[in-house]
């Protein structure tokens, strides 16, 4: 069910305990949202990396786009029980490309590490005494 109506404070969790915000679903604040993206779903943002004040993020409703912001941008993390369904099931979905990417650059790195033969270039003298 998509919600109609933006997120709030009280759906979030302050980030005053939080040092690094990396892996959490933030809310952004509604003031931030431009249309046509000033709806709830656009909200909702992966943090990627980021300490202190610069967060860069993934917006789950469209994960190709990504933004940074600071810390006072967001309303806070959203609270576990707060993520809807479609979230959820983008969340599931992002994190098996991210497996899959994971697989394929372990599987590259030990294409490439794998040990290399030496060749020695004989040079065969055909009147060789």
């Amino acid at each position: 069910m998509i919600k109609n109506e933006f997120y709030i404070t009280t759906d979030c969790i302050p980030f005053s305990e939080y040092k690094s915000l990396s892996g959490e679903i933030l809310v952004l604040k509604p003031k931030f949202l431009l249309s046509p993206y000033d709806i709830p779903e656009y909200q909702l943002a992966l943090c990627v990396a980021g300490e202190g004040n610069r967060l860069f993020i993934e917006f789950i409703r469209d994960d190709a786009a990504t933004a940074d912001y600071k810390r006072e941008d967001f309303l806070g993390i959203l609270k576990p029980w707060r993520l809807p369904e479609w979230a959820y099931r983008r969340m599931q979905d992002r994190e098996r490309r991210v497996r899959m990417k994971m697989k394929k650059a372990v599987l590259m790195t030990q294409l490439t590490d794998a040990p290399k033969k030496e060749y020695r270039i004989i040079n065969i003298d055909k009147e060789a005494k």
